[in-house]
């Protein structure tokens, strides 16, 4: 339906993609070619995606947040961005 690299080049910042519908839209956004910056409270569940995106052939990284804490919010967003640059 989507031309395979839509996303090559972006870099997606994806709060809640260890599980449910931010798995699901992390491991797409990857096979469409993005670069995708996980985060949430648990890190199994993240890790987990991480390892599915790796293995795939794609690029993820995540770190734990709860993004009801603008603090850990705004340093996780430092770490995507020095990950992967712009997001």
């Amino acid at each position: 339906m989507f031309q395979r690299d839509l996303l090559k080049g972006r870099a997606i910042f994806l709060t809640g993609g260890g599980t449910g519908l931010g798995r699901s839209m992390a491991l797409r956004f990857a096979e469409l070619g993005a670069r995708i910056f996980l985060v949430g409270r648990r890190e199994e569940p993240l890790r987990e995606t991480c390892d599915e995106i790796h293995r795939a052939g794609g690029a993820a990284a995540y770190t734990t947040c709860d993004v009801r804490d603008y603090g850990t919010v705004e340093a996780a967003a430092a770490k995507a961005e020095e990950q992967f640059g712009e997001i």
